[in-house]
């Protein structure tokens, strides 16, 4: 049987000492619920009046998709080729002619008409009825309209937002827009041929299933984000290029999008599983990967509230699996996964209980797997990126030679944050940056800054080279609204379970919005100042806000992490949430090969890039001579 990893954890908690009055005033004097910053407001998103109904068809279609789509679709990949399947998707494409030939002609793109009718007798003739696109050779553009586009074009809005059961998202006017272009299918006048209209749907889904799959199961509100990314998607306005200065730290950061798998295959190959933890009672997801030959196992722990199968993570993961080790993949201590199932506070931001609550349950799924597969996991190593990296080595700095069995033989910190106030402030001057534009202008420019964003997410894969085309308050705009979505989730997924009274607006899974607009006042300072603070104050854990500083900051733990000989970070040095003496400390802590740098990359901006993965599978391979030879 393991240790309990809790008594080694006492010696982080910051000495309970006498406070002044002073100091205990400042203290409940920060608890108001008021925010610290001045209010950013952003631009109204699609009307979702139906959310409830949304909702709820919503979670309809992550079902179907989680238990019929992902079985269908991996046996359709089985049994049909990827070169057949382009084949299919050519002739599909190509008997959608009448669609985009009418919709083109009915907007007066005359061009476009001309363009497609071009492609059609090209596809046609010279591909065989469309199963090769002959017009790619000829660099003839595309024009790919539909009815929605013709109704927008006569100036018919949007109208509110609709969850369609297995169609997915639209709104009232590419509904109906559909309906036209069902239509103009020709498949719908041939009753013999209504089989082909499945197949072709089967033969389209069958290849986005597993990323379908994957950001609805991952993200805390798919729902959410899906309405956001929808509601620009469907625009058919072009956005405008701002000029002014660029801020590289924040243009690298976004480069994390670039983060690309080896193995497309490498997901599909994965096994999720479920614990029930002794300690919480309740039950935590994971997902592993394990070596068919006995192999040390690395266990994976994703950046601030991120889940076990977003990209980052499955990037890492392949790394260790393609090193010859077995991995496991846990979600974020900030994550509503592990909140609702492994916390064993209210609300995460008590590193040390966190990472407590970390290792307790690795050290609970290690027992399991290591009795349900014998002989196959080795030595135990950890690594984690950005907040998985704090709590990696908050872990090791805990570390206690007297329980070896709870011990790790490698800490592997990626991009970790050193001081979590100081993240904090630059994360909420980040969101804030667009207070720097006119006031009569912000909304407009936040808009197209958005636009401009899902345009780019939504068109082919740009040069990795290139720098993303947004100035310096777009794009430390858009990496802080990322971290403030994500705080957003953190607050609902933490006040759904334990309510602390701060916010006024109910909180239900089925009607979000209302709650969603009270959280967006709240700043990452606020959240550790009147959440956390409050919530840790009450329970007799901290005595002061200064004091909650001091156990979410990594430099408490300096002689712990210095003497901790397994311990290896890789940091950019323009990271913006590590400031010029948290890198000279960095340099100070890890010396040697412990520490590796690099000039340029943001906050992962680089994970994808060759050096840092030839760094990553350095000090794996180093765990693999270690653990042979010991």
């Amino acid at each position: 049987m393991f240790q309990e990893p809790a008594p080694m954890y006492q010696h982080l908690k910051t000495p309970r000492i006498v406070v002044g009055i002073a100091c205990l005033l400042s203290l409940i004097g920060g608890l108001q619920a008021q925010t610290s910053d001045p209010t950013l407001m952003l631009p109204e998103g699609v009307p979702d009046p139906l959310e409830r109904t949304n909702r709820m068809i919503w979670e309809f279609n992550r079902v179907a998709n989680r238990y019929l789509g992902r079985p269908v679709g991996r046996a359709y990949r089985f049994l049909v080729r990827q070169p057949v399947r382009k084949r299919v998707s050519n002739v599909a494409s190509n008997l959608t002619y009448p669609k985009r030939f009418v919709n083109n002609t009915l907007t007066g793109n005359w061009s476009g008409a001309r363009d497609e009718t071009y492609r059609f007798l090209l596809n046609s003739t010279v591909g065989v009825g469309g199963v090769f696109h002959a017009s790619d050779h000829w660099d003839i553009p595309q024009s790919n309209l539909g009815f929605g586009d013709t109704l927008s074009h006569y100036g018919m809005g949007p109208g509110i937002y609709l969850v369609l059961p297995l169609l997915g998202p639209t709104n009232v006017r590419d509904g109906v827009g559909r309906v036209g272009d069902r239509a103009l299918d020709p498949l719908a006048y041939f009753p013999d041929l209504r089989y082909a209209r499945t197949a072709f749907g089967v033969n389209t889904f069958s290849d986005r299933i597993e990323t379908i799959d994957r950001f609805t199961e991952s993200e805390p509100d798919a729902y959410q984000n899906t309405k956001a990314i929808y509601d620009y998607r469907q625009r058919r306005d072009a956005p405008r290029l701002l000029g002014g200065p660029q801020h590289e730290p924040s243009l690298e950061t976004m480069k994390v999008i670039y983060v690309r798998l080896r193995d497309p295959k490498f997901p599909e190959r994965r096994e999720d599983a479920t614990i029930k933890l002794q300690f919480s009672g309740k039950r935590l997801d994971y997902t592993y990967w394990l070596q068919k030959h006995p192999a040390p196992v690395v266990y994976v722990l994703p950046g601030l509230a991120a889940h076990r199968l977003s990209s980052p993570s499955i990037a890492l993961a392949e790394m260790a699996y393609r090193k010859g080790l077995s991995v496991v993949v846990l979600s974020s201590a900030y994550h509503s996964e592990f909140i609702h199932a492994a916390s064993s506070t209210a609300l995460p931001g008590h590193t040390p209980t966190d990472s407590m609550d970390v290792h307790r349950a690795i050290l609970e799924i290690d027992r399991q797997l290591r009795d349900r597969h014998r002989g196959r996991l080795g030595k135990r190593a950890v690594m984690g990126y950005s907040m998985g990296a704090f709590h990696a080595l908050t872990i090791a700095a805990a570390e206690q030679p007297a329980y070896p069995e709870t011990g790790f033989w490698r800490y592997i910190a990626i991009s970790p944050p050193v001081r979590l106030t100081y993240a904090a402030d630059q994360l909420d001057s980040f969101y804030n940056a667009p207070l720097a534009w006119p006031e009569n202008e912000r909304l407009a420019l936040i808009d197209n800054t958005f636009l401009k964003a899902v345009r780019l997410s939504s068109g082919p894969p740009p040069n990795p080279q290139s720098a993303p085309p947004f100035n310096s308050i777009e794009s430390r705009f858009l990496v802080g609204y990322v971290f403030r979505t994500a705080l957003r989730d953190i607050i609902f997924a933490s006040q759904s379970l334990n309510n602390l009274g701060i916010l006024e607006t109910p909180l239900r899974d089925g009607h979000r919005q209302e709650a969603y607009a009270e959280i967006a006042q709240y700043s990452f300072k606020d959240y550790f100042e009147q959440f956390a603070a409050r919530y840790f104050y009450a329970q007799d854990m901290i005595r002061s806000q200064r004091q909650l500083g001091q156990v979410n900051d990594l430099r408490n733990y300096a002689g712990a992490l210095a003497n901790n000989p397994r311990t290896r970070v890789i940091i950019n040095r323009n990271d913006f949430i590590t400031s010029r003496n948290d890198i000279r400390w960095l340099q100070r802590t890890f010396r040697g090969d412990r520490l590796t740098m690099f000039s340029k990359g943001g906050h992962l901006g680089n994970l994808g890039s060759d050096q840092v993965r030839q760094a990553v599978e350095a000090h794996l391979e180093d765990l693999l001579d270690i653990t042979s030879s010991k």
